[in-house]
């Protein structure tokens, strides 16, 4: 993982923080072109946004913060920030990938959701299973 990837998960970490202060405030939320841009750099962030608990989303600033600090040094690189990158990036490719249309709404219970393909697809090339990435993450269903 190299420092830009670092420096990439920070700035969105802490335009996720900012967000989520603001609206916390009563300031409303970003623009809906500032949300689709975060949404297109890092595919899943506005999940993020709505789930991640601020004791967690502090402490992914603080840990990316250490890890620049000797960003070759791996010991500082913990484990959910390759998984976290590795998971931007396999959702990204879904998205962009070519598929075909949705199936009828009769056969969508038999579509695997974007977001479990790419679960499988990183927990495969981690070595792990796709509920310990997603726990590891601390993904959650967005609130209904």
């Amino acid at each position: 993982m190299t420092a830009h990837d670092l420096e990439r998960l920070l700035a969105k970490y802490e335009t996720i923080a900012h967000w989520r202060a603001e609206r916390d405030a009563g300031h409303g939320i970003a623009s809906r072109d500032a949300l689709r841009a975060l949404a297109r750099e890092f595919p899943g962030a506005l999940r993020q946004l709505e789930t991640l608990a601020w004791p967690t989303l502090r402490g992914r600033i603080d840990a990316l913060v250490t890890a620049l600090q000797e960003p070759h040094d791996s010991a500082r690189v913990q484990p959910w920030m390759r998984l976290d990158a590795a998971l931007h990036d396999a959702l990204r490719r879904e998205r962009d990938r070519d598929r075909p249309k949705l199936p009828p709404a009769s056969n969508r219970a038999n579509t695997q959701p974007v977001l479990d393909r790419a679960l499988g697809k990183v927990a495969h090339d981690f070595g792990l299973d796709p509920i310990d990435v997603a726990e590891l993450l601390e993904l959650r269903r967005r609130p209904r």
